[in-house]
């Protein structure tokens, strides 16, 4: 199966979104097959290798680094999607275009906060064992490549500055730092000798030429002004005064001329140099360096009679010397002209892996450059292309779908945004975590798919309370609470359970609850039931309050409040009859175990057996133990209601053809202390009054 990007190659069509027009469509996907790398060639963000099972200091370093190193990206990464998605909002909702400038300027932000990032991992490398570590060494120059890269997609694909300057500043940054160190020592080595001034094969115009086309325009400047302070030559003099009344291509840059100042001062330049040159002396060395302000025609060009042929020593160096010094004027679809040309009259270069990278990226040709750098995944890590490919389509160059014979293909960037995923779910809980976030910015039917198996993994990874809390907020974000939130606290409960902690099993039953659609008590009723089995009084320990003030009829009351949220707001308790039953139950034994008399807690008691919330087994020991002693008592506890409503629940207990509540005391007995109970409520109780005036009161006849 072809992927999207040969799709893409060969022509195939598919929609383009210019800058910041959103997120992708959903499309109908298939899976990709994870990218593998030499064992010998690991890249920054893969998981390093370890030699004969042993873990090393470095390797251990080096997981933290590249973990540190992928939290920083997927932090810009975030950051950048959110103001993407908050411009794309503020476009439907007004129906204007957004403004181009201020959406180059934040997709810059991002591309300059990731570059920034690759650039420290890489001068991080420097520090250390880089020069004797092959692996350390071979991760070093993968950043250099992905770096320039990167940089050179920016300038070419997103930028709107003067491509010309701003590619040469890009070559001389990443290839010719040292070159430039050399060319100044080596021109100073022959600035005070003022016979230089007589041979044209002199090092110093050699370096001078270099430092020139780098536009190194200050150390010109200085180098000719301390040779003329020696010579006193008129015609580098005249040099000197033109070349100072013209910026450097850097200052153009930096005060961000435009393209149209821009040619204008390259062409006014031009046409000065070309007036010196006139005025200076055909044998005279200075010839040469002027003849790189001048530009050339188009006959020398063609002939390889220019500055840029002369003194390139590879194509892409001869093609940025051309872009910027000889065809200053062209405009970026006339660059790819100018590649072709200059690619052509360096036919014979051997070019490698790298040098086609760097020509397709010139021509703006994103297919064929997303499959060069796919395809050497130990060059180039997942982290860098999943990127690069990010800044493409929010810069309009990757198709937010692929049409391919009808069939609508995953997009590139939701493949992209699969592979690294699949790379960070390899790593700690914390990688897992990055990976969701790259999973939420597609859109594909199978992305989803991803996502919800990466969730998932990153739920299972949840060890302490902190993490079940930051699992379950991020099911909350993704709407997956009802599901995956109800399902994770109930394993959590099951897990304290086996643990022999009831008060975390208690409280990880009842948040279940608080996620499902309609709240329901059945699972927390059964899980009291099933603890209350196993060890009832362990059960009523654990809700036994320390110091219980509060009035029974209370509930929720602040002891079970505090036990199962011990931090943050009051939970919504699940509607459980036995968890009400339970707690009440728990306070009233306490009650009686301090001493409280009866009549404190015994009408509570009577009221969880008339309201049906009692479990049949404890409701067994509730009149056995706790209400068959207050039945005998000479002072009525319980009024004659209660009496017979505790009458009327002896009664269907017995009649209960399951015989879930199988009292030990003999009937009689108990039918014994019930009547005597009701006596003495009656004519020791406050309804002996009420019985006396009725008595009393006279009849009418009838």
């Amino acid at each position: 199966m072809e992927t999207g990007e040969q799709i893409l190659r060969r022509g195939s069509r598919g929609a383009f979104k210019p800058l910041f027009a959103g997120s992708s469509d959903h499309v109908v996907a298939f899976p990709i097959a994870p990218r593998e790398a030499p064992a010998s060639a690991k890249a920054l963000g893969r998981k390093p290798k370890v030699h004969k099972g042993s873990t090393t200091t470095s390797s251990i370093a080096s997981c933290k680094a590249s973990e540190k190193f992928a939290g920083t990206l997927h932090e810009i990464f975030c950051n950048f999607q959110v103001q993407a998605n908050s411009i794309d909002e503020h476009v439907k909702a007004t129906q204007t275009p957004v403004d181009s400038t201020f959406a180059e300027g934040v997709l810059s932000k991002y591309i300059g906060d990731v570059g920034n990032q690759i650039r420290a991992a890489r001068d991080g490398m420097r520090r250390g064992r880089w020069d004797i570590d092959h692996e350390v060494r071979t991760n070093h120059d993968n950043l250099c490549f992905c770096l320039a890269i990167w940089e050179l997609t920016y300038e070419v694909a997103v930028n709107s500055a003067p491509c010309s300057i701003r590619l040469l500043h890009w070559y001389t940054r990443h290839y010719l730092e040292e070159d430039i160190t050399e060319w100044v020592l080596q021109a100073r080595q022959h600035a005070d000798d003022p016979a230089v001034t007589k041979s044209e094969s002199s090092p110093f115009w050699e370096a001078l030429c270099h430092l020139a086309l780098c536009d190194r325009r200050v150390d010109v400047l200085n180098l000719l002004q301390r040779l003329q302070a020696t010579s006193r030559d008129d015609q580098i003099a005249r040099f000197l005064e033109f070349l100072q009344k013209f910026p450097s291509l850097e200052d153009m840059d930096l005060a961000q001329a435009s393209d149209l100042e821009h040619r204008q001062c390259m062409h006014e330049m031009q046409v000065s140099a070309q007036s010196l040159m006139q005025s200076l002396s055909p044998e005279h060395p200075i010839r040469q360096l002027c003849d790189i302000y001048a530009g050339c025609s188009q006959e020398n060009f063609e002939a390889n009679k220019d500055p840029a042929a002369k003194w390139s020593k590879t194509w892409i160096e001869d093609f940025v010397y051309s872009f910027a010094w000889i065809f200053p004027s062209f405009r970026r679809d006339e660059m790819v002209d100018l590649l072709q040309v200059v690619s052509q009259r360096n036919a014979e270069e051997p070019v490698d892996d790298v040098d086609r990278l760097f020509f397709e990226v010139l021509s703006v040709n994103v297919p064929t450059m997303l499959e060069i750098v796919t395809s050497q995944p130990y060059r180039f890590p997942t982290f860098f292309v999943t990127h690069l490919v990010d800044v493409l389509y929010f810069a309009g160059r990757v198709p937010q779908s692929i049409d391919a014979k009808g069939q609508r293909l995953i997009p590139p960037r939701d493949m992209h945004l699969m592979a690294y995923a699949q790379e960070l779910s390899c790593g700690s809980r914390a990688c897992i975590r990055y990976a969701i976030d790259y999973l939420r910015a597609g859109s594909s039917e199978i992305l989803r798919k991803c996502l919800l198996q990466t969730v998932d993994q990153y739920c299972g990874t949840a060890v302490t309370d902190n993490d079940l809390e930051a699992a379950l907020c991020l099911l909350v974000e993704l709407n997956l609470g009802a599901t995956l939130g109800v399902r994770m606290c109930r394993q959590r409960a099951m897990s304290c359970r086996l643990q022999g902690d009831i008060i975390a099993c208690l409280r990880w039953g009842n948040r279940a609850e608080t996620y499902t659609t309609k709240p329901e008590g059945f699972y927390v009723s059964e899980l009291l039931d099933a603890i209350a089995q196993e060890d009832l009084e362990g059960l009523l320990r654990a809700l036994t309050p320390t110091i219980d003030a509060e009035p029974l009829n209370l509930y929720p009351h602040p002891w079970l409040v505090t036990i199962l949220a011990p931090s943050g707001p009051v939970p919504s308790f699940a509607p459980s009859g036995r968890l009400y039953f339970y707690a009440q139950y728990a306070r009233c034994r306490a009650l009686r175990m301090v001493g409280m008399p009866p009549a404190g807690y015994a009408p509570t008691l009577l009221e969880l057996l008339s309201t049906g919330v009692a479990e049949p087994s404890v409701a067994q020991k509730i009149i056995e133990e706790d209400l068959m002693p207050v039945l005998q008592e000479d002072t009525p506890v319980l009024n004659s209601e209660q009496v017979l409503l505790l009458m009327r629940y002896v009664q269907t207990a017995r009649k209960d053809p399951m015989r879930r509540t199988h009292l030990k005391v003999g009937m009689d007995r108990l039918h014994q202390a019930l009547g005597s109970a009701l006596s003495v409520a009656f004519i020791k109780g406050p309804d002996f009054g009420n019985l006396q005036k009725q008595i009393s009161r006279p009849q009418l006849l009838t």
